[in-house]
This record gives C-alpha cells, sequence and structure tokens, in this order.
C-alpha cells in the first residue's frame, strides 16, 4: 500500500536530499574528471528508498521511534517525583539540589545536537539512536543505585547525554521516508511522543515511589529502556536513504567483483570532506541562531513552551497537593488533561494539513510555501495564555471545583502542543538547506530552558503562589502572540534577506 499522503510530483524528495543541488553538480564534475563508476537509486519510484516503503512499513517505524523517544522523554522528568524522598534518605540536601535530577538530565540534551547529528549522518539514524537509547538505560543505573548524591547526579546528567541521541535523531528520522505532506502528519506523532512522555511521569513516579521507593523510577527505566532498545535493535529499519544507498551499493561490489563501484553520496563526501563536522554544524548553528531573526524568535517561543512544560511537573502538584490537599500521586493526574488538549491539537493539525497543507502543496506541484505551516501555530498562539489565565485563578481556590482548572488543562495542553509542533515544522521547511545546523541550535537552547525552568518553580510558586506565577507566565505569553503572526505575514520578505533560508519565492 503506498503512501496516501504523497502528493508531490515524481521529483519529490525528503528532508535531508533536498537542497543539496549543489552537491549533484559536483558529483557530475568528479564523474567526468576521474570517471569511476557511481551508483545512485533506480529513479524516483525505487522500491527500496525510503519514502516508497510501503505504508505498513512507514507507520510501524513510526511507532517504533515513537516509543524510544517516549521512553528517553520520560526518563528526563521521573526523577522529579522522587526529589522529596530523596532529601529525606540523604538528610541536608536541599530540594533546589535533587531537582538537578531533572535539569542535569536536560542539560545532558545541549551536547547530542553537535555531536549526534553529524553521527546519524555518518551512520544512519539507527545505529546513534539505539546507542543513545541504550546509554541511557544504561547509565540510569547510577541513580539506580548510587550511594551518595554527587554519584546520581552524574549519571542522570550522562544518561541524558546518551539521551540526546533519540531526542535529536527522530525530527529527521520520522521524515526520512515520507513527502512534504506526509512529513507533517507523522512529525505530529514523533513530536508528540517528546512533548507528552515528560506528563505522565508525575502519575508514575509519584505512585511508584509511595508503593516501593524512589530508586524503582529509576530501575523502571532501565527496564524499559533496555526492553525498547532491544526490541528496536532486531525490528527498527534504517531510514537514511544515502546509508541505505552505502549498503546497497557494498552490495553490488561484492556482487559484481567491481571494487570501483562508488554511490553518489560516498563519492561526494570523500571529496569534499567530512573532516569535523560536528564542530561545523555547531558554528553554523551558533552563527544562524544570532543571524536569523526567523531562528532566534521561534526558537524562543519554543524553548518558552518547552521550559513550562518541565515547570508543570512542579506546579502542577503544587496547586493539587499544597492548595486542595490532594495525596501525592494523585496530585499529577490532572497534567493528564493536558495530554487531553495534545490530541486535539494532533486532530486539528492532521484536519488542516490534509484540508489546506495538502491541496496547496497539490496545486504548487509539490512545493512548499513554509508559512503554510503557520496558521495552526496562531490558534495555539492565542489558546495557550487563555488556559494559562484559566488555570492561574481558579486551581488553587477550593470552592472552585476541581474539575475547572482540569478543563483548563486541556486548553493549555492543545495550545503548548499547536505552537510546539509548528515551531519544528517551520523552522524545518524555512531553513531546508541548513537543517542540521538549525535545528542543533534550536535543540540546545531549547534544553537550556527545559533544565533551568523546575530549577525556580518551586520558590516561585511558593512566593508568588500559584495564580501570579501562572499569571505571570501568562503574560509572557500574550508577549509572543505576534511571533506567528508577523511570519504568516511578512515571512517571505525576511526569507528574502537571508543566504541559509529557502527561496523567498515561494509565497503564498
Amino acid at each position: 500500500m503506498r503512501d496516501p499522503f504523497d502528493v508531490e510530483n515524481a521529483s519529490g524528495s525528503t528532508l535531508e536530499e533536498e537542497g543539496k543541488e549543489e552537491k549533484e553538480e559536483e558529483i557530475e564534475k568528479e564523474k567526468g574528471s576521474h570517471g569511476l563508476p557511481l551508483h545512485a537509486w533506480h529513479g524516483p519510484t525505487d522500491p527500496e528508498h525510503p519514502t516508497n516503503w510501503p505504508l505498513w512499513k512507514k507507520l510501524s517505524t513510526t511507532v517504533m521511534l515513537a516509543a524510544v523517544t517516549f521512553t528517553i522523554s520520560l526518563n528526563s522528568a521521573m526523577f522529579e517525583p522522587a526529589t522529596w524522598q530523596v532529601m529525606q534518605e540523604f538528610k541536608g540536601v536541599e530540594r533546589e539540589v535533587t531537582v538537578l535530577g531533572t535539569s542535569l538530565y536536560l542539560l545532558g540534551f545541549c551536547f547530542g545536537p553537535p555531536f549526534w547529528g553529524p553521527l546519524s549522518e555518518k551512520f544512519g539514524r539507527k545505529i546513534p539512536m539505539l546507542t543513545g537509547s541504550g546509554g541511557a538505560a544504561l547509565f540510569s543505573l547510577l541513580p539506580a543505585l548510587g550511594p551518595n548524591v554527587p554519584v546520581i547526579l552524574i549519571g542522570r546528567f550522562i544518561a541524558g547525554a546518551f539521551g540526546a541521541a533519540p531526542a535529536t535523531i527522530v525530527s529527521g528520522a520520522a521524515t526520512d521516508n515520507w513527502h512534504a505532506v506526509g512529513r507533517g502528519i507523522n512529525l505530529t506523532v514523533a513530536v508528540g511522543s517528546i512533548f507528552g512522555a515528560p506528563l505522565f511521569a508525575p502519575i508514575i513516579g509519584g505512585f511508584i515511589s509511595k508503593s516501593l521507593t524512589w530508586r524503582w523510577t529509576m530501575w523502571i527505566m532501565v527496564i524499559l529502556g533496555g526492553s525498547v532498545t532491544a526490541f528496536c535493535a532486531v525490528f527498527l529499519p534504517e531510514t537514511y536513504a544515502p546509508v541505505l544507498l552505502k549498503r546497497r551499493t557494498k552490495r553490488l561490489r561484492k556482487s559484481t567483483g567491481d571494487a570501483s563501484i562508488r554511490e553518489t553520496v560516498e563519492y561526494v563526501l570523500s571529496y569534499s570532506g567530512n573532516i569535523d563536522l560536528a564542530l561545523q554544524i555547531l558554528n553554523q548553528g551558533a552563527v544562524l541562531l544570532f543571524t536569523e531573526p526567523i531562528l532566534v524568535f521561534v526558537t524562543v517561543y519554543q524553548a518558552f513552551i518547552y521550559g513550562i512544560l518541565y515547570l508543570f511537573l512542579s506546579a502542577y502538584p503544587f496547586a493539587f497537593n499544597q492548595a486542595r490537599h490532594w495525596p501525592v500521586g494523585v496530585d499529577g493526574l490532572p497534567l493528564l488533561t493536558l495530554h487531553i488538549g495534545i490530541l486535539i491539537s494532533v486532530g486539528i493539525t492532521v484536519w488542516y494539513v490534509c484540508n489546506y497543507f495538502a491541496p496547496r502543496v497539490a496545486a504548487a506541484n509539490g512545493q512548499v510555501v513554509p508559512e503554510d505551516r503557520l496558521p495552526v501555530m496562531i490558534f495555539g498562539a492565542a489558546l495557550f495564555p487563555a488556559g494559562l489565565f484559566w488555570f492561574a485563578w481558579t486551581a488553587a481556590n477550593a470552592n472552585v471545583h476541581w474539575m475547572v482548572p482540569c478543563a483548563a488543562g486541556v486548553v493549555i495542553g492543545c495550545g503548548m502542543f499547536s505552537v510546539f509542533l509548528q515551531c519544528i515544522a517551520y523552522l524545518i521547511e524555512v531553513y531546508l538547506p541548513v537543517a542540521n545546523s538549525a535545528m542543533a541550535s534550536n535543540s540546545m537552547v531549547r534544553a537550556l530552558f527545559g533544565a533551568s525552568f523546575p530549577l525556580f518553580a518551586s520558590s516561585m510558586y511558593t512566593r508568588l503562589g500559584v495564580e501570579w506565577a501562572t499569571s505571570l507566565l501568562g503574560f509572557v505569553a500574550v508577549a509572543m502572540i505576534p511571533v506567528p503572526l508577523v511570519f504568516f505575514v511578512s515571512g517571505a520578505k525576511i526569507r528574502s534577506w537571508s543566504k541559509n533560508a529557502v527561496s523567498a519565492t515561494a509565497d503564498r
């Protein structure tokens, strides 16, 4: 069964293949000067190319990628419900120190993009992803067994550095085998697993730490992470087309006995050089972050959303435990309402892609206008602060029925995810030629926000109260509303100023 979302023309290309005309020209130049036989894909319908896989294989790949990233993201917040028991076990340790168990894991994510990204281009998606997933599970043994707080925190940081691999690579892996329309829908699932998983941690971790001990929150991550890694090591296919072509070329050399055959991508890399690719991506990402207005404002907006996601891991239990006196574990259940909002956002995104985005791409013969990704983000930008103010003035008021602030969580979740997802989709479309570098800088800033927000969450809510602490976040969210509006109206003009963004001719 073929991909029903493939509305591009026969020359439609994947995320990693677009914007590489210079490499193709270099191939022809080198081929002419050296005369080596080059092996390429057998046309746009080659069945071994990831974009031509049957639908069942694409969907099963998506599910496995989501399982890996879900486990990694769940691990990022699983330590949060255990902080009080850690303080009791290790006398004299302040709460701010125990919160580092979450923050250091997320800080490890900062080291992922410049390291794991280049590895995914050299060795494919599967090996780095599963190395990271397995490493995160393995080093979760340190906090599970650690005799003191420093060992526990070191283990959390190293686990985060390994966990950064799936978090960094999944956007590329999830879009390798889809064209533009399917890419948007598939990205929803992959990003949803990253965004939604931490919200389960206070519930799962709260009940585990209450029923067993806090160390079992880490043992669960060791068992779950190891199991998912082992399963995907057997069943997850490689999705990166250049690596698949390289493997096929090796088989061709063996079957023909002609050792001079080279695949096109390998030949270009061997002559253009692949030294210090990580440093190149890091440097280019830093330059882009300070020179590209679209990247700057969208990254800050998305990082703010990501920071609030981890702040809520403390804010929600605080509101329902301190003000409404719900027991540990139960006080995290209202976070599930954010998941309802996320699911609504997924439905809205799929409806929009199928009924508006896809027809526009088809009418333009497969050409994507980046700003066509923004209407859902504009909707979410307006919805998000409304939900925050709703929650702020109802959550801590015991005279208000608990379902009222829970309903606010649905609005918050829908708004947050609508913004977060479209930030990624928009940046990928705008910076296709330099997507790795752009997303590397974006991921690093986002991880910094996620690591820092939990550090002040408890003190902010204790001093300001639920009402004004959440209202403060709402005021910042209101200030962010113009970001997608400005780019929707003037995005093409702003792209025309850039040497790195896609052509401004891609305009509505």
